[in-house]
Parts: structure tokens; sequence; C-alpha cells
């Protein structure tokens, strides 16, 4: 009777496994301090996160606590978490279910460690050195209000190719080859016209002084 308790209390009871992603970033908002972190769980487990932890590394690779996730937090099979800073309201606005008052900010990294210290995923963006990274960082920081999102759930273990700014920053549009002649010629029309009018005065003095002599 007892080992059949056993069993069911370890059915119900959500589970430590080391498969969380982060999917969502954001840096900055209207604010400097509007940043928040989305974080899924793509397992077939509900995932209990007694001793996880969020942390960040500064531009100079400095160690510092986003926050400790409070103990009995359950992240369901298929859900997300998202922490948010707390200035004036913001985790609110986001409806994020863990908050403080920490920030991040250009060439910083981020990473989600288990209980036992290990990095669980992380991710780097900017120039930061010594960061928390898989692969290579996310080569751009994001401007104000862009996201950096994950590839439909997509984990090569390399930050460049698992992420991408959204929206996408607007590329230069560059003039092909034949715009840039036709312009030249365009331009070089006017000349024309002038040349063939000189010749056309001069021709016409010429005959009109053979009429006078």
């Amino acid at each position: 009777m007892k080992a059949l308790i056993c069993i069911i209390t370890l059915f119900f009871i959500p589970i430590t496994v080391n498969g969380l992603i982060i999917t969502e970033v954001q840096v900055s908002g209207e604010s400097a301090s509007n940043c928040y972190i989305k974080i899924f769980n793509p397992t077939n487990q509900d995932i209990l996160l007694d001793g996880y932890k969020i942390r960040k590394k500064s531009a100079t690779g400095k160690d510092y606590s986003i926050r400790a996730i409070p103990k009995g937090t359950i992240i369901k099979s298929q859900d997300y978490i998202v922490w948010a800073n707390s200035r004036d309201g913001f985790n609110e606005q986001v409806k994020a279910q863990i908050y403080s008052t920490a920030t991040i900010s250009k060439n910083n990294s981020i990473a989600i460690l288990s209980p036992s210290g290990e990095t669980i995923d992380a991710l780097a963006w900017g120039s930061g050195e010594n960061q928390y990274v898989l692969g290579d960082a996310v080569l751009n920081n994001p401007d104000k209000n862009q996201l950096i999102k994950r590839r439909e759930h997509q984990n090569t273990k390399d930050n460049s190719k698992d992420f991408y700014l959204y929206p996408e920053t607007k590329k230069e549009i560059k003039l092909s080859t034949s715009t840039i002649t036709n312009i030249v010629e365009t331009k070089k029309e006017p000349d024309k016209v002038k040349i063939a009018i000189s010749l056309f005065s001069a021709l016409l003095v010429l005959i009109l002084k053979k009429s006078i002599y």
C-alpha cells in the first residue's frame, strides 16, 4: 500500500528536467528598464523550478543575479514563464509571473541555471566579454522596442543561428547598375540639346551673312 502511495505521489509531482529554452527577450522598450525574458518548456512534462536561477553578465563579463526563481514555481508542459523588470508596473503590463528590479542592456548575456549550477540555456548579443553564450552571439544589439526572438523553438545550440531581431532592421536600398547608368545618361541629355542649338545658331548666322553680302 505504501509503495502504491509513493508511486501515485511521484506521478503527480512535477519533476526537474533540463529542457527549458529562452524564446524571446526585450532589452529595452519605451523606457530602458522595460525589459523581459520569455522562457519555454518544450518537454511533455511540467517542470518544478525550485533552485533555478536567471543570471546575466554585463558587457565586461561581470556576473549578476536577475532572479532566483521562487520556490514552488512550476512551468507547465508546452507553456511559458516570463520574467520582467518591475519598475512602473512593467511586469504587470507583460503579465510576468516572476519579476525583480534587475535590468539587461546592450552587449549583455543571460542564462538559466539549474540548482546544481549547470547552464540550461544561454543567450548573448552584441560584443560583450566572457559572456553566457551558446555558439556565437547574436551579432547586433537590439534597438528600442526590438525583440530578440528564437526561430520557431529551433535549438542548434548556436545563438547566432537560433535567434534573430524582430522586427528586422531596415536594409539600405541599393540602386542597380542599370538605374545608375540611366540617371547618368538622363543628365547628359540636356548637354546634347545645348550643343545642337549652338550648332544650329552658328549655321543660321553663316546663312544670314552670305545672304547680306
